[in-house]
């Protein structure tokens, strides 16, 4: 009867303490944790950048997903709004406007400096796959995909715990583009931006 009594006293602790090993790694374990846990950032800029030797604006949405120390990862998609002509940088016969398209799609990823202040210091880079085309009035269409890099130093006013206002400066480098008289050093240049950030930030 006491060896009886032994083994269950026995066989009740080691139940106890399977149960508590489980409990803590469910705890520790972020693949386990619910999808409103985890925290990401939706983000909206416009940008004045420096383009075919003037000033232009872009558009750029991106969304992200940050990880501990305030590491973060997402994707974007860039598009030259305003109305650009390039009939001094192409070949052409035509009085009429030909209007550049532009846009870039790709990765960002950044670290945010002094993420817990009211106001933090947020280098990142980005790597896209970038597009240009354009076409002349009579109907020709040309096209050219090409790779830009962007790296970027942003300054961020953390309004509220899902909200954040910033503003950037950046370079765009671009590689690989040769488009009749259009090339790379045409799209290089100084941007500045302003964005806003929503989402789970802290």
């Amino acid at each position: 009867m006491k060896a009886l009594l032994t083994s269950c006293i026995v066989l009740l602790f080691s139940w106890s303490s399977s149960i508590g090993q489980q409990v803590d790694l469910a705890k520790t374990d972020s693949t386990l944790m619910p999808l409103n846990k985890h925290r990401y950032f939706l983000q909206a800029d416009m940008q004045i950048s420096q383009t075919l030797k003037s000033a232009a604006m872009y558009t750029t949405f991106s969304t992200c997903w940050l990880f501990p120390k305030q590491y973060y990862i997402g994707f974007l998609y860039q598009k030259l709004t305003s109305e650009e002509a390039i009939n001094k940088f192409v070949p052409n016969t035509s009085t009429d406007e030909i209007i550049l398209e532009h846009q870039n799609a790709g990765i960002k990823a950044g670290y945010i400096l002094f993420a817990n202040k009211r106001i933090s210091f947020n280098p990142e880079a980005s790597i896209n796959w970038a597009m240009c085309k354009y076409q002349y009035p009579i109907g020709a269409i040309y096209r050219y995909n090409f790779m830009t890099i962007e790296p970027s130093v942003n300054l961020l006013f953390n309004l509220h715990k899902n909200l954040a206002a910033g503003l950037g400066l950046s370079y765009r480098i671009n590689v690989g583009l040769h488009l009749n008289g259009l090339s790379d050093r045409d799209l290089n240049g100084i941007t500045g931006r302003l964005f806003i950030r929503y989402g789970k930030l802290k």
